[in-house]
């Protein structure tokens, strides 16, 4: 691992040249432009999710947007494989009053699971659905393949947790959206359909090859979330799009 100093934040990462390490030794800020888009779509005087924190820059960002409008809110974060360095980052920014920091997975039941893949510790990649083998078997997998009882991950609901206040989640779980979602419903409807920052992988890479990938896994996502009671879908960037009710999305406009 090694630390870096941005954005007034001490910020320790894996050293194993993965994207967003590299970001960091260059002196960016990993997930910097996401900063305005929090703060323009988040519901004032309300507490944050930040689902797939990876090692908590998103977590940070959320931080300074409660700090410069001076809200004591919270940020709900959850990381179930590199907490490592999420922790270390809540702490030696003394953050562990507004950031609290759940070691677990999302998804739509609670159970354990084996870790499901041999990447080089810190990989940002990993995913349930996304066996790192080589070669790659072109096959979406689902959870009942990873069960098991004594297994090292801990999957939990969102809605398990009972979170009140919630005015803004983001999603970033590498194919694990659905599942999450699934896990989410009442946590969503009993918050008023907070705006819904989320991740959605397209057809780059390894999952040009696979049919779902490409042809229903997005439709799927915005079904149900229009289904369950959202009422707008907007496009930021890339793969990352935010979904808004009717009357945050008047409010934003």
């Amino acid at each position: 691992m090694f630390s870096v100093n941005l954005r007034g934040k001490k910020i320790t990462t894996f050293d194993n040249n993965n994207i967003i390490s590299q970001t960091l030794s260059k002196g960016y800020f990993w997930d910097e432009e996401n900063y305005d888009i929090f703060l323009k779509y988040r519901r004032p005087n309300t507490n944050f999710i930040d689902a797939g924190a990876y090692i908590g820059t998103a977590s940070l960002l959320m931080y300074d947007i409660l700090a410069n409008l001076k809200e004591n809110n919270l940020i709900h974060c959850f990381e179930p494989l590199n907490h490592v360095c999420t922790e270390k980052n809540i702490i030696d920014n003394n953050l562990t009053d507004t950031i609290k920091l759940y070691k677990v997975g999302l998804s739509s039941e609670n159970c354990e699971v084996n870790r499901w893949c041999d990447e080089q510790p810190g990989f940002p990649g990993s995913s349930m659905v996304h066996l790192n083998e080589i070669p790659h078997d072109k096959v979406k997998k689902t959870l009942n393949e990873y069960k098991n009882e004594n297994g090292e991950i801990q999957l939990r609901t969102l809605d398990s947790y009972n979170l009140s206040n919630i005015g803004f989640i983001k999603i970033d779980c590498e194919g694990m959206e659905l599942d999450i979602l699934n896990g989410s419903k009442e946590c969503i409807i009993n918050n008023n359909f907070p705006p819904l920052f989320i991740e959605i992988w397209g057809t780059d890479g390894w999952r040009k090859d696979i049919e779902y990938y490409e042809k229903q896994y997005k439709d799927d996502i915005f079904n149900f979330l229009l289904n369950l009671g959202y009422h707008k879908a907007i496009h930021i960037n890339g793969d990352d799009y935010i979904f808004l009710n009717e009357d945050d999305y008047n409010r934003t406009l």
